[in-house]
């Protein structure tokens, strides 16, 4: 029997875990809240600092810090989603179309569509 290497995970607000390693963040998130769920659905996680896909394996001691829409990098995820859900959908209907993402302005997304007429 081999001893598996554990990984120090230290998560912002919840404190100290260790994990094996090549766990991936959603498997400690599963774990974590399986009891008491969040609020928010967690988008992603910072991990050293770095944004990260909650599918990553972790592989070497780290500090997370897991990201919700009520972190500005995660509605920065948010809306970059909506934006290829909508390209995706523009181009399903109108194959043609070219849309063009500007600036945000105020809540809302500046955005021009060219290579059709409506």
């Amino acid at each position: 029997m081999t001893d598996m290497k554990k990984v120090k995970v230290n998560i912002t607000g919840i404190g100290e875990r260790f994990v094996p390693a090549g766990t991936t963040l959603c498997e400690i998130l599963n774990e974590q809240f399986k009891e008491d769920p969040p609020q928010y659905e967690i988008l992603a996680g910072k991990v050293n600092y770095e944004i990260e896909e909650v599918d990553l394996e972790l592989t070497d001691d780290c500090v997370v810090r897991f990201i919700d829409l009520t972190d500005e990098d995660g509605m920065r995820i948010y809306r970059r989603s909506l934006y290829f859900i909508y390209t995706k959908a523009l181009n399903d209907i109108f194959p043609d179309a070219i849309a063009t993402m500007y600036h945000s302005i105020s809540l809302g997304l500046f955005c021009e569509i060219s290579g059709m007429t409506l």
